[in-house]
């Protein structure tokens, strides 16, 4: 009985020290993959004094947390799952100098969060921008991306890149460039940008709930260089532009559509198209005059060589909304 007893007490013990080593093990392995924190600005020791610093120092996983302050810098993020987040937007200042891009991110899975982005060069040849993206799957948000070049270009490889509940203003060309795949842009606020949004159309992006306002242009499509169906603009508030919706879309891009509905155009001058094959539905129009369809005019698009063509441009959207939609920005 002695020794029974003595037995099972040995295999109970191996038991629950077993158990003990597995869950450490497991709580240690969670806390590598979680990466760890290194800090920028403050006046603790052996903070980072740039973020630059920061980032070559850094590993994939890592999250930097910098403090308020301006920091004067032009920063290349090349770390995978790399995450940057500021104290606050208003007083976490990245400002480029008026020389490149203010952030160029060349690795996937980067977040940015909590900043004022500001100062890019203004050299379209290349590109620059408040934010450059060149990697897949990025995310910004909560930040406040003004006084560039470009606010934020998506330019390839940078597909499926997240831009949520951003301040994109004052930017000398374009508020935002859309060139890549599947991506998602939601609840930003694009205001006193020459273009605020511009559209070389590709498959899977969505744009929907954003206040697109006081944009010298608010929404341009540029170009469709592929066979468009799943390009969805949904639940925008596309207002007081001098021209709110621009299309330079070729003659010869008959296979472009892009899905245009439940907007409000309210107070927007006039609309400017060399080119319409989208599909307009459901949008409230503030010149409508309250039945049948409405008309979309486009200009008129002349070709003179080989042959003679004169072609007048428009479209209609066929089930305009009766009164503007209350959008949850």
């Amino acid at each position: 009985m002695n020794k029974t007893f003595f037995s099972i007490t040995i295999f109970g013990l191996l038991l629950v020290s077993s158990l003990f080593v597995f869950s450490v093990s497991s709580q240690q392995v969670e806390a590598a993959s979680s990466g760890t924190t290194l800090y920028v600005g403050g006046t603790a020791p052996g903070n980072y004094s740039k973020i630059q610093y920061a980032i070559n120092n850094a590993s994939k996983n890592d999250t930097i947390y910098v403090y308020n302050g301006i920091y004067y810098e032009n920063i290349v993020i090349n770390v995978e799952n790399l995450s940057l987040i500021g104290e606050s937007r208003e007083n976490t200042t990245i400002d480029g100098s008026e020389n490149g891009d203010v952030v160029y991110i060349s690795a996937i899975n980067v977040t940015i969060k909590n900043f004022t982005i500001q100062n890019s060069g203004n050299d379209l040849t290349m590109w620059d921008a408040g934010i450059d993206v060149q990697a897949k799957h990025a995310n910004i948000c909560k930040s406040i991306i003004k006084n560039n070049y470009i606010g934020i270009g998506l330019i390839n490889p940078g597909d499926a890149t997240e831009i949520n509940s951003n301040e994109i203003s004052n930017n000398e060309y374009s508020g935002l460039i859309i060139s890549t795949y599947n991506n998602h842009m939601e609840r930003n606020i694009i205001e006193g940008n020459y273009v605020g949004v511009i559209i070389s159309a590709r498959n899977g992006n969505q744009i929907e709930r954003n206040q697109i306002i006081y944009n010298d242009v608010g929404l341009k499509f540029d170009e469709c260089l592929a066979s468009i169906n799943k390009f969805e603009i949904l639940s925008n508030e596309v207002s007081y532009n001098e021209i709110g919706l621009e299309s330079s879309i070729p003659i010869f891009s008959d296979y472009c559509q892009i899905h245009i509905h439940k907007n409000n155009f309210i107070k927007n001058n006039r609309n400017k198209f060399m080119y319409i094959n989208d599909k307009f539905e459901n949008n409230y129009w503030d010149d409508w005059i309250g039945f049948g369809p409405y008309w979309i005019r486009g200009l008129p698009f002349v070709k003179i060589f080989p042959n003679f063509r004169f072609i007048l441009h428009f479209n209609f959207d066929h089930s305009p909304g009766s009164e503007p939609y209350d959008i949850d920005f």
